[in-house]
Formats: structure tokens, C-alpha cells, sequence
């Protein structure tokens, strides 16, 4: 070998020795600045993990696939109902798009959670909702007449003595609810004879 083909040989294995070395020193200091990020804020960390969960739960559906849907609606009068049917998922666009008026609450591979919040009174006040005087004196709803004591409802103190006699009279009989519009006024109207609280 002549001197010329050692010394081009020296000169490449010099540069290929050199290029390594900086691929390994890009790739150590990329490797460090990703780990320092994660590390100083930990949400880089999370965000995959949560990514990751996130990815395992909404499944891609490769076939029908029958789920459990629950419907919990929530009333301007604080009930809660939930309905419980079983939904077979042809295509997820589909599925997803029949539910676009309500929120998601919590999902798995054999159940759906839905929620809305309903601008109206609950079934169970429009059928069978009282407004009415506790025994100490507190407005409330119960279900059926007063007299009953089923209470579904409290609110406050009514102080007997600011209330018009007439009210006083229907309070003891028994004011059906049934509507949100008398739901919201009697409330109203009682409002100012509320007890001063102590």
C-alpha cells in the first residue's frame, strides 16, 4: 500500500470515528434535555400515561359491539334520574352522533356514562310533588299532601308569623308543584318570608 492510500484510509476512519462520536453526543444531549423536561414538570410524563389510558379505553370497534348506556339526568330540583339501556354499536360515528346532546361522565369497554342537565322539574315532583310546612316550619316538597311526610325537598325556615294567613292555609293543604313555573314562583313568593337566620 502506498503512503497516499494510507493516509486516505487514516483520513476516513478519523472522520467516521469523529462522526460517531457526534451522533453519540446529539443523542445523549437530546436524550438528557427530553428526561430534564420530564423530570422539572412531570407533565410530560403524565400526558403519555394519561395518552396511553386514554388509547386503551376508547377502543376502535371492529364489529358490532353491544355496551351498557346509562342516562342520569339532572332536574332544576336537584333529583337525578338514570336510565339504563343496552346500546349495540354498528359504527362509532353513528353512536357517538345520536349522543351529541349529552356529556360524557365516564367510559369502559362494557359501559357508557352519559349526563344532561334538564331546564325543568323532575317527573317525580310534576306527579306527585307538595309544597308544604315541615313541623318546624321549613318549606318543602314532599310527595303526596303534607300530611304524608314523604319529604323529597327541603329548602328554609318560613317565618308563619310574615305570611299571609291565605298562604299558611295552602302550605297546609298542600301546593301541587307540577310545573316549573309554579315551582319557581312559590319559591319566589316564599323567598320573602323566609326566617331570619339566628
Amino acid at each position: 500500500m502506498s503512503k497516499k492510500e494510507v493516509s486516505v484510509k487514516k483520513s476516513a476512519i478519523f472522520l467516521m470515528t469523529a462522526l460517531l462520536a457526534l451522533l453519540f453526543v446529539i443523542s445523549y444531549a437530546s436524550t438528557a434535555l427530553l428526561g430534564s423536561e420530564e423530570n422539572t414538570s412531570g407533565e410530560s410524563r403524565i400526558n403519555q400515561e394519561e395518552s396511553l389510558e386514554l388509547e386503551k379505553s376508547v377502543e376502535t370497534v371492529k364489529g358490532p359491539k353491544t355496551v351498557k348506556v346509562v342516562l342520569e339526568r339532572r332536574y332544576l330540583d336537584g333529583q337525578i334520574s338514570e336510565e339504563t339501556i343496552e346500546e349495540t354499536i354498528w359504527a362509532q360515528e353513528d353512536f357517538w352522533a345520536h349522543y351529541s346532546g349529552w356529556s360524557l361522565k365516564d367510559q369502559n369497554n362494557e359501559r357508557i356514562v352519559f349526563t344532561q342537565d334538564i331546564e325543568d322539574i323532575s317527573p317525580l315532583l310534576k306527579w306527585s310533588g307538595y309544597f308544604g310546612l315541615d313541623e318546624n316550619g321549613v318549606l318543602t316538597i314532599f310527595k303526596g299532601r303534607p300530611e304524608g311526610n314523604e319529604v323529597i325537598q327541603s329548602f328554609y325556615q318560613i317565618d308563619t308569623e310574615r305570611l299571609e294567613s291565605h298562604y299558611l292555609e295552602q302550605l297546609g293543604e298542600g301546593i301541587p308543584v307540577k310545573t316549573k313555573e309554579t315551582y319557581e314562583s312559590v319559591l319566589k313568593v316564599l323567598e320573602e318570608a323566609k326566617a331570619e337566620q339566628m
